[in-house]
C-alpha cells in the first residue's frame, strides 16, 4: 500500500512543552499518528533531541525539525509502498549524512514510529503484532507493569532517592489482575495521604510528590497503606536517578549532605534493603561514568534487580559491552534514546542475544501515544514501566496492554 501523505506538527506534551506530532495517510486514507515525549534528561551518549534556539516555551520548541520532516523526510516516501525497516534504513542515511546539521533524534524517531504503524494498518495486522514478527519474538510474555508512587524532589532537601515504583507481587495474575492490584495501592495512597493532611500534588511521572527526609518514615507510610490492602501484596523499586547526586570531578555521591565514595553508598544500600525487605529493584543506583560502581553493584547486591537505564542510553555497542564488563541485570530500553525503531529494536536484540533480561521505560514529560506498550508485550520485555496510573499520558499506555491481553485471550 502506498503513502499518501505524511505531515508533521507541532503539538503539546502533558506538562505543557512542545514536541511533535506526526500523521501518516495511506492510499486508502486510513491516517496514523505518532507523537514523543520531550523534555526528558538525556544520558550523555544517547543521541540527542533537536531544539529550536529561541525563548518562546523555554528553548523546547521543534519548529526546525517539523520543517525538516515535511520538506525533506516526507517527499521521500510519498507515494511510495509502506515498507518501515527499508524507509527506517533511509532516515538512518539521513542521521549520518545531516549530522553536522543536529538533525536530531526526534526528527527521525516519531517518522519512523508512524511508518511502522502503517505498515501494521496496511497488512491488517495490530502493532504488536508486527513488530513481534520484525523482532523474531517466539512467544509473546504477560509483561509486567511497574508504576511510580512516590517521587522526592531533590529540591526538598531528600537527596537519596528521586521515585519509588511499585509491583504487584504475583506472578500468577493475569496483567489486568496485576494493574487493578497497583490501582487499588495508588488510591489507597492518596486517602493515607489525605488522613495525614499531606497535600495530594501529582510529579512528571503521575506519582504523588513527597516531602518527607526520611526514607525510614516512607517506608512507615507504606506500612500504613499496605494494611489497607491485605489480600494484596508488593514489591518495590528504587529510582536513584545517580547522576543528579554524583560529582565527577571527586567520584562521590552526595546523600543526606554526606559525600560517599561508590562502595560507602553501596553499603547504604545494603543497610536499606536489609531494612525493607520488600526493596527488589535499584534503577540507576550508579552514576553513567562510574563504570566500576557498576561492577561493584551488580555483584554485591545478587539478589536485587540492578536496572542499568543511562550507562546504556539503548545503544547495542554500551549493552553489548556492559554485559561483557557484568554490569546490571535488567537493561533500560527508551526509544527517545535512539534515531529510529530499528535502533531500538537492535538494542532489544543485544539483549536477547546475550540472554539479558530488558524492560520499557516511557514514563515522563509523555503524550497519549501508546507505542511503547505495544513494543514492550512484541519483543518480550520484563517490565513496562510508564509513570503511575494517573493522566492521560501515562494512563493509555497501561490501557492498552489491557486491550492487547484481551486480543490474546479472544
Amino acid at each position: 500500500m502506498l503513502v499518501k501523505k505524511l505531515i508533521a506538527q507541532e503539538i503539546f506534551n502533558a506538562q505543557g512543552l512542545p514536541t511533535i506530532q506526526c500523521s501518516l495517510q495511506l492510499e486508502n486514507n486510513i491516517q496514523v499518528k505518532s507523537s514523543l515525549p520531550s523534555g526528558f534528561q538525556t544520558p550523555q551518549t544517547a543521541s540527542a533531541y533537536a531544539y529550536d534556539v529561541d525563548n518562546k516555551i523555554i528553548q523546547r520548541r521543534m519548529h526546525a525539525s517539523i520543517e525538516f520532516i515535511n520538506q525533506n523526510i516526507a517527499p521521500l516516501f510519498i507515494n511510495q509502498p509502506i515498507n518501515a525497516l527499508a524507509m527506517d534504513s533511509k532516515l538512518m542515511d539521513l542521521q549520518l549524512t545531516h549530522s553536522e546539521k543536529n538533525l536530531g533524534s526526534n526528527t527521525t524517531l516519531v517518522v519512523s514510529m508512524c511508518l511502522f504503524k502503517a505498515q501494521a494498518v496496511s497488512e491488517k495486522i495490530e502493532l504488536f503484532q508486527l513488530l513481534q514478527s520484525i523482532s523474531g519474538t517466539q512467544k509473546i510474555s504477560l509483561v509486567k507493569p511497574l508504576t511510580s508512587l512516590f517521587q522526592c524532589t531533590r529540591t526538598q532537601g531528600f537527596k537519596y532517592f528521586k521515585e519509588l515504583l511499585a509491583m504487584a507481587v504475583d506472578d500468577q495474575k493475569s496483567y489486568e489482575e496485576q494493574f487493578h492490584s497497583l490501582i487499588l495501592l495508588h488510591h489507597h495512597s492518596q486517602k493515607i495521604l489525605e488522613l495525614k493532611n499531606i497535600p495530594i500534588v501529582h510529579s512528571a511521572y503521575g506519582s504523588y510528590e513527597i516531602s518527607h527526609k526520611k526514607i525510614d518514615d516512607i517506608f512507615n507510610l507504606l506500612e500504613e497503606i499496605e494494611h489497607t490492602l491485605a489480600n494484596n501484596h508488593y514489591e518495590y523499586g528504587i529510582n536513584i536517578a545517580a547522576d543528579e547526586i554524583y560529582d565527577q570531578k571527586t567520584d562521590t555521591y552526595t546523600v543526606d549532605n554526606k559525600a560517599l565514595l561508590h562502595n560507602l553508598l553501596i553499603q547504604e544500600y545494603q543497610k536499606l534493603i536489609e531494612q525493607n525487605p520488600s526493596i527488589t529493584m535499584l534503577y540507576d543506583p550508579i552514576a553513567e561514568k562510574d563504570i566500576s560502581g557498576w561492577q561493584e553493584i551488580t555483584k554485591k547486591l545478587p539478589h536485587t534487580e540492578i536496572m542499568a537505564d543511562h550507562i546504556f542510553a539503548s545503544n547495542p555497542l554500551r549493552i553489548r559491552w556492559g554485559i561483557m564488563k557484568k554490569i546490571g541485570d535488567i537493561v533500560v530500553i527508551k526509544s527517545e534514546y535512539v534515531n529510529t525503531i530499528s535502533q531500538t529494536l537492535a538494542a532489544i536484540d543485544a539483549c536477547k542475544n546475550n540472554k539479558k533480561k530488558f524492560m520499557i521505560a516511557a514514563d515522563q514529560f509523555g503524550t497519549e501515544d501508546t507505542f511503547a506498550a505495544d513494543l514492550a508485550i512484541a519483543t518480550g520485555a520484563t517490565y513496562l514501566k510508564a509513570g503511575a496510573p494517573f493522566g492521560i499520558e501515562h494512563i493509555t499506555k497501561y490501557n492498552r496492554l489491557l486491550e492487547i491481553e484481551r486480543i490474546l485471550n479472544s
